[in-house]
């Protein structure tokens, strides 16, 4: 992996979350219109729930366009870092959310930790595209601890001076 496939797997990623969030959109928002529309005695704070989660949906969208937007033009704080050849990854590591109850992997991703605690996620479906992700921060980023554990997490959280906390991808 080189910089350019680095960056199509970076806007592949956030597509997907661009069509998620239009689609959470446009079914709640159908929802949402059906249901003002045509149960006239339903009281109106029903309404809310569809609302909300249609505009989440939509925040997703934009969130999603913005980071795309960015990574094109180049000015994403990971490839940033990669041309200017800083140390901002302090961290580097692959995660996998399981499904409940099950052994189950639902998702890969590689998750990459900034100066400031930040997190980028690098969601992929398959392991080899997650470990040429991996192998390709490490080598961009020599001096991120790569891997995890507890051990780690703290040393990362003392060295950036903000507790990291365990969730999603930690």
């Amino acid at each position: 992996m080189d910089y350019e496939d680095f960056k199509t797997s970076m806007i592949k990623n956030h597509k997907s979350q661009k069509t998620i969030g239009i689609v959470f959109f446009i079914i709640f928002a159908i929802i949402l219109l059906c249901l003002a529309l045509f149960v006239e005695s339903m009281p109106r704070v029903i309404l809310i729930v569809p609302g909300i989660v249609s505009g989440l949906g939509l925040l997703v969208f934009f969130q999603a366009i913005k980071t795309i937007a960015s990574i094109v033009d180049e000015t994403h704080p990971v490839l940033i870092a990669i041309k200017s050849k800083t140390d901002f990854i302090v961290w580097i590591f692959q995660a996998n959310q399981v499904e409940e109850g099950s052994e189950r992997v639902v998702q890969k991703q590689v998750t990459a930790v900034d100066l400031n605690g930040k997190k980028y996620a690098f969601a992929r479906s398959s392991e080899r595209e997650v470990w040429e992700i991996l192998d390709y921060l490490s080598s961009e980023f020599p001096n991120a601890d790569v891997g995890y554990s507890d051990e780690l997490r703290k040393s990362v959280s003392e060295k950036i001076g903000k507790k990291l906390r365990r969730t999603m991808g930690f």
